[in-house]
């Protein structure tokens, strides 16, 4: 095999990446300018990759193992790993001068996903959703070009807030047959057992009901902000568009949320994607 037929090898299991495990910022990726699309496909492939972890992996320590070697593999100076996804990571972040802290501070939320207890608050589940899904929304505006400011980032927290509870809702099933419910207590009942917690259909109802009311509070504040916001913005944060789609699939009558999985049609997700990304509004 050639240099060259390694390279598009190597992007070939990125864009892979990018599609199968984090298909919303993907078709994302592709709606950007061309000379963005490539390293916004890298993220998604990274965000993708990492968030399997926790619905994958049985054992704490070997996720906390995975996400150790993604942060050595990240490191300035760590030589080229191998692994297409990471080198290429690494070589984004370098170009556009990535946040090493939001990229730093995404692998230490993504450990908390393999947590077997709640946290012991709303605020405080909200803070991992910042670092996650946040960052993510961060680290995408930076490879737009965008200098995000407090006002700014004030929003793609509002919208990471949506975001990661309904990222949550639909990982629940998996999350859920591996004991793992990284919600905060309130949201599970204050009589939870974490050995239990995945046969409960009591538990995952109330929990449901709390992501779902959180989710379209957050909404609804993110669509009254973002009307008169930089476009680069709104391109990051695309996703929003989803939300009432998801939203729906979720709350469909007689689902069990820790058993039965939600989802909307491809098309459905390209078409609202396009149609967000052209008018540049939710």
């Amino acid at each position: 095999m050639t240099r060259g037929e390694a390279s598009q090898q190597d992007d070939t299991l990125v864009r892979d990446a990018a599609r199968d495990w984090a298909p919303d910022y993907y078709i994302t990726a592709l709606l950007a300018p061309a000379d963005l699309r490539d390293d916004l496909v890298t993220l998604a492939a990274f965000w993708g990759d990492t968030g399997r972890v926790a619905l994958t992996v049985g054992e704490d320590m070997l996720g906390e193992i995975r996400l150790q070697w993604w942060r050595d593999a990240l490191l300035p100076s760590a030589a080229a790993s191998g692994h297409p996804i990471a080198d290429a990571m690494r070589a984004v972040i370098e170009k556009r001068k990535l946040d090493a802290g939001d990229v730093d501070g995404l692998l230490d939320a993504r450990c908390e996903e393999l947590r077997r207890l709640p946290f012991e608050s709303e605020a405080g589940f909200d803070g991992y959703l910042a670092r996650t899904d946040g960052a993510l929304l961060r680290l995408a505006a930076s490879i737009r070009g965008l200098h995000v400011i407090e006002p700014q980032n004030d929003l793609l927290i509002t919208a990471a807030r949506a975001l990661g509870r309904v990222r949550i809702a639909l990982d629940l099933p998996y999350l859920a047959s591996r004991s793992r419910l990284p919600l905060w207590q309130g949201a599970l009942g204050y009589d939870y057992d974490p050995q239990e917690a995945a046969g409960r259909s009591a538990e995952g109802a109330q929990a449901m009901q709390e992501l779902v009311r959180g989710a379209r509070a957050a909404l609804t504040n993110v669509r009254t902000a973002a009307q008169r916001v930089d476009r680069r913005l709104i391109d990051a944060m695309l996703p929003i568009a989803l939300m009432e789609p998801y939203l729906r699939a979720l709350e469909t009558k007689g689902r069990d949320p820790l058993r039965d999985i939600a989802a909307i049609s491809p098309f459905s997700r390209v078409a609202r994607l396009t149609w967000a990304h052209v008018r540049g509004r939710f």
